[in-house]
Order: structure tokens, then sequence, then C-alpha cells
């Protein structure tokens, strides 16, 4: 693998993992100095193992006196729930978790449904071109997060859509410092907002003293941002394949989405294409020696097209019986959002199922230029649903 990414590998890592996958289920990749694993197997035993740590210190890199400077931005990154190990982890994991169970009961389906058809609504009244990640997957992820959160949608879309920043910061190699002073400065600006909009003394005041106040509002800016921007992109994601696919688009026109096709359309392009662990000591695997030290890049992407697993894994299968696919993670980092994701998958993707057939990919897609994050930068497309 290359960094930065080839545009050929932009546009579909998935042959770059085939090739790699079929030489060696893990292999040490020098540039990225770190050990690159595509096997399912693997991949989901070293998820779930003791040997290997989430916990990194991010923004090391900076200068002494940017680490003073931008202090607040790297104490969130540092309680990042992806970042954690247990048990701090287990800790926060359980009031993120009693969060999200108690707000995701309060969510009022029809209500949700009413906000993002008038979404869907719009784009019917435009000209005929779209640009689809920023008319729909933004906006009705940023709607399912202000009806999560109890908050109106539109002051949540306009903050939301200024503070994408914080969350892309972590996938650049290098940050600049106008990045790093955008992100700090929309992070303080979503740290008031929560504060003025939410009691999170109250909801701190459950898991004390565990949670205290900082903790707190740490977990929830965290669920705000990473949240939004795993569903748009997601969206995003989707109907980018199945536009892509000209039989299956056919197939799927007017279909209602179920439980299956949901699975599916979640295994094949998944947001984060792997997960990232360090060795907590010197072990042995596969045949390998590892130090400590030793930094993973664990592709659950790669892993959710493993032939071993999945049938014709290159294949979008709908009605694919078996599928235990990685996108969400496995063992104590499984992602807290999952079950509302597939709750709420069905209403954003309905509307545009009702009419597939009347759209179509405008010009070339833009992909944003990371190997672990996969996110489309433009997403334009020819609608023409008033016929």
């Amino acid at each position: 693998m290359s960094f930065p990414p080839t545009e050929r590998h932009l546009s579909d890592p998935y042959f770059t993992y085939s090739n790699l996958l079929n030489n060696s289920p893990i292999f040490r990749d020098e540039q990225l100095n770190a050990w690159l694993v595509f096997d399912y197997s693997l991949v989901k035993r070293l998820l779930n193992t003791n040997s290997l740590s989430a916990k990194r210190n991010k923004l090391s890199n900076l200068s002494e006196d940017q680490q003073a400077r931008y202090s607040i931005l790297k104490s969130f990154y540092n309680m990042w729930l992806m970042y954690e190990d247990p048990p701090i982890h287990t800790e926060m994991r359980s009031f993120a978790t009693k969060f999200m169970k108690t707000q995701q009961e309060l969510i009022e389906a029809e209500a949700l449904n009413s906000q993002i058809l008038i979404v869907y609504r719009d784009l019917e009244r435009e000209a005929d071109t779209i640009e689809f990640t920023q008319q729909y997957s933004n906006k009705v992820s940023a709607i399912v997060i202000a009806h999560l959160f109890k908050i109106d949608a539109f002051n949540v879309s306009s903050l939301l859509f200024q503070s994408e920043c914080i969350v892309e910061l972590l996938g650049q190699g290098s940050v600049s410092e106008e990045s790093l002073e955008a992100s700090q400065q929309a992070l303080v600006k979503v740290f008031h907002f929560l504060e003025a909009n939410m009691n999170i003394t109250e909801l701190a005041s459950f898991m004390q003293p565990v949670i205290n106040y900082k903790t707190a509002l740490a977990i929830l800016t965290n669920i705000f941002l990473d949240g939004y921007k795993s569903i748009s992109t997601l969206i995003s994601n989707i109907i980018y394949n199945l536009l892509s696919n000209q039989q299956l688009q056919q197939n799927l026109c007017c279909r209602n989405v179920d439980s299956k096709m949901v699975e599916e359309l979640i295994r094949f392009d998944p947001p984060f294409q792997y997960i990232s662990r360090i060795a907590n000591s010197d072990f042995t695997v596969e045949n390998h020696n590892i130090s400590q030290g030793d930094k993973f890049l664990l592709f659950i992407a790669a892993a959710n097209r493993d032939p071993k697993l999945f049938e014709a894994p290159d294949n979008i299968m709908v009605e694919r019986e078996i599928n235990p696919h990685l996108s969400f993670g496995y063992g104590t980092h499984y992602c807290i959002g999952a079950s509302m994701v597939r709750r709420v998958l069905d209403l954003i993707l309905n509307p545009l199922l009702t009419k597939l057939d009347s759209i179509r990919l405008a010009d070339t897609v833009e992909w944003e230029k990371s190997i672990g994050y996969r996110s489309l930068k433009r997403l334009p497309l020819k609608i023409a649903l008033l016929q």
C-alpha cells in the first residue's frame, strides 16, 4: 500500500485488499510502519485480544508551544471512546450506552420520518444536478443526531456542518496550524452548544464519581460529532454503490428496505476501513514476531470481503442470509451506535429507493484522500424525480 493513496486505491481499495489477502493474511508495511491485517478470522481475533491496546496519545507530535495552545483539542481527542482501554473505556462506554439507549427510546419514528421526507422533497425541487452528500446525506444525518439529542434540527445542522474538521483532523497524517486552530474553535462551539442545550451535570450524576462533568461532555461531543459523520458517509457510500450497478439499481427500485438489505449495504463499503491498535507486549501471530509498541491496522473493510466467509464478497446480495460483517467493529469497542444506524437507515433510504431508477451519477465522484476513512467529498447526481 502507499501513502498518500493513489487515485486507483481511493476509487476501489478492495482490489488492493484482495491482492494483499491472497498473498498473506498479515504483513509488515514499512511505509506505514505498521502490521496490516486483512483476513477475517485474524482481524476478529485481534480486535478481541488483550495483547493489543486502543490507547494512544493523539497529537503527540505537536511542538511544546502547540501542545499548550491546543490543549482543549488534545484533551478531547484523548478522551475519544475509540482510544481508551478498560477499565476507563468500560466506564465511559457504560455512560455512553445508557445515554444512547435512553435517547433512542425517545426518538419518534414518525416525526423523524417526516423531517427526512422534507429533505427528500427538496431534492425533487432542485434543478437537474445535485451534490448529494451536501444536499441529502449531511442534512438527514444532522436530523437523526438532532432527534437523538432532542435539540432543534436547524441549529444542529449548521453547527455540525461547521464542525466536520474536528473528525477529519484525526485522519490527517500531518496537521497544519490552520487545521488545528479551526478544529479547536469548532470544538469550543460544540461544547458551548451542548452545555446550553443539555443538562450535562444531571447526566453525569448518574455515573459519579466514575464519570465527571468534563468526561460526560467529552463523551456526548464524541457521539454528536462521530455519529453525524459516520451516518452521512454511510448514506453517500451506499447510494454511490447502488448507482454504480445498473442491474442492482433496477432490481432495488421501489423496493422497501429490510433488515437483510441494511446489513448487506453496511457490509459492502463501510466508512471505517480499518481499526488501529498498538501491541502491549511482545507476542507471536501467524509466525510473525511482534514487538511491544508495534502498530496494527486491522482492515475490517477487507475482512468484510473475505471469500472464506462471504459468498461472492464483491457483489451486493441483499438477500444474503449469513452476514457477520465487522463494519461496527467487534469486542469491547463494538460501535455503540450500531442499533441506531440499523433503526434509521430504512427511513433514510426508502424515499430514494422509490425513485432509484430516476437517479444517475452526474460526473466523476471525488473521494477524500484517506486510507482509513472512506468518504465521498463529492457525489454529483442527475435527478429527474418529477417526470
